[in-house]
């Protein structure tokens, strides 16, 4: 049962991810970051990702995040993320 349910964690953050690069707009791109963020984190907490993994994932988020901030035109020079890296201190 644990390992239906992180597959379907993991399918949701993939599906995220690529959903982050069709956002039309600010809000609907925040959105979808940040709960993709959520869903990799949940999965890194778990343990089932290995921080490799993670690192990957994150950074095909934030580079999926990046590319739309930057078509919309809003803030395209230093994109503000909703979520610190997890390499941050809580």
């Amino acid at each position: 049962m644990i390992d239906t349910e992180h597959n379907q964690r993991l399918v949701k953050a993939y599906e995220l991810i690529d959903f982050i690069g069709t956002a039309a707009d600010l809000e609907s791109l925040v959105l979808l970051f940040g709960r993709a963020y959520g869903y990799i984190e949940s999965l890194h907490d778990a343990k089932v990702l290995p921080n490799e993994a993670f690192a990957n994932m994150e950074q095909q988020a934030r580079a999926n995040f990046e590319k739309i901030n930057t078509q919309l035109g809003v803030n395209a020079r230093r994109p503000e993320l909703v979520a610190p890296t997890w390499k941050a201190t809580r």
